[in-house]
């Protein structure tokens, strides 16, 4: 488990540490939430290969739209993480599968599960 529903306030993010095994290495990444879909990207702007966060858990724009990168204010898609604006537009975000199952906890996923 990386962490429950309720610990991703809505619309909004959380950053951690997990380990990936198809890595395999600890990776950090972040959560963001919209009801009970969750996304997961590794915390890494594809611009400059920057963190997104300069806050701690801050990844959102302050209207819960998108995810913003602090450093460039490239904003991304919650949905699959494709830049809409900024230095990296056309890019993505690199996903990491997770799910969230029956007891409301987020779990890394499979490939594909997402």
């Amino acid at each position: 488990m990386i962490c429950r529903l309720e610990d991703i306030p809505e619309s909004s993010g959380r950053g951690c540490t997990v380990w990936l095994p198809a890595a395999p290495r600890r990776s950090d990444i972040f959560l963001v939430r919209r009801g009970r879909l969750v996304r997961a990207y590794h915390n890494c702007c594809p611009h400059k290969g920057l963190t997104l966060d300069w806050v701690a858990d801050r990844f959102m724009d302050p209207a819960g739209e998108y995810i913003q990168c602090a450093n460039h204010d490239a904003l991304f898609r919650v949905e699959d993480g494709y830049c809409v604006r900024g230095p990296c537009a056309g890019m993505r975000l690199r996903t990491v599968p997770v799910r969230v199952n029956e007891c409301g906890e987020v779990e890394l996923g499979e490939s594909g599960s997402a």
